[in-house]
């Protein structure tokens, strides 16, 4: 159903008014596609302020149990969220998403990624602060550095092979058919997650974790078959 032609404030407006109905989705969507589609910065900015307050409570739902608790770090983890969020999400996938609850659910997808890596970061540092008060307590720096290389040189990979990593995601992201494809992707392969972690985080989302194990077997066959990635294998074994 064609839209009638309605200003970025109109679309902003009838887009947060919610209905029971589901009829204020199709002005999300057209607001989306003026973001993603036109690359409109007015668009943009409406997505963002009737979303923010949505992406806060996934940021603090996902961030119950940490140590991130400062207004400051949710709030970059917020805007990290819809970064990632404009980076990945594509004309391509927009045309594929079914209504709006896949487009959130992708953006959900967005914030879980980013909390998680800043768990990851947070984890990180408290390893180098060990590190010192090991290095200070009198252990040998060789020994201290020998009992941490694993981590360094993990840490070391990633940094060398980031380039390599951004393109072969590029090429898992093309292999996925829908929304939810998108979103299993990424929690499993770039949060490394268990088909049990993720319905723990999102229950609402798939039906069980047999049904997530089924999706992530069918795209893994997927992938095998793509010729890209077996020839980025063969380049990189």
């Amino acid at each position: 159903m064609k839209l009638p032609n309605l200003s970025v404030a109109e679309l902003r407006a009838l887009c947060a008014a919610n209905s029971d109905d589901g009829s204020h989705e199709r002005y999300c969507i057209e607001l989306f596609r003026g973001a993603i589609v036109d690359g409109r910065q007015e668009c943009w900015s409406a997505v963002f302020e009737n979303y923010r307050g949505l992406v806060q409570s996934w940021v603090v739902e996902f961030c119950r149990e940490d140590d991130i608790r400062r207004s400051d770090e949710l709030e970059d983890l917020m805007m990290a969220a819809f970064a990632a969020f404009w980076r990945g999400y594509t004309t391509e996938k927009l045309d594929k998403a079914d209504g709006l609850g896949s487009v959130l659910r992708y953006l959900k997808s967005c914030v879980l990624t980013e909390v998680l890596q800043r768990r990851r970061q947070i984890r990180r540092r408290i390893r180098e602060h060990h590190f010192d008060d090991v290095t200070s307590a009198g252990q040998p720096a060789d020994e201290a550095i020998q009992a941490y290389s694993g981590q360094a040189d993990a840490v070391d990979q990633v940094v060398l092979g980031r380039q390599e990593a951004n393109h072969l995601w590029m090429l898992v992201d093309s292999c996925c058919s829908d929304p939810r494809e998108h979103v299993l992707a990424r929690l499993s392969f770039v949060c490394d997650l268990t088909p049990a972690m993720i319905i723990s985080l999102l229950p609402h989302e798939f039906e069980d974790v047999q049904e997530i194990y089924r999706l992530r077997r069918n795209l893994r066959n997927r992938l095998m078959r793509n010729p890209e990635l077996q020839s980025f294998e063969d380049t990189h074994s």
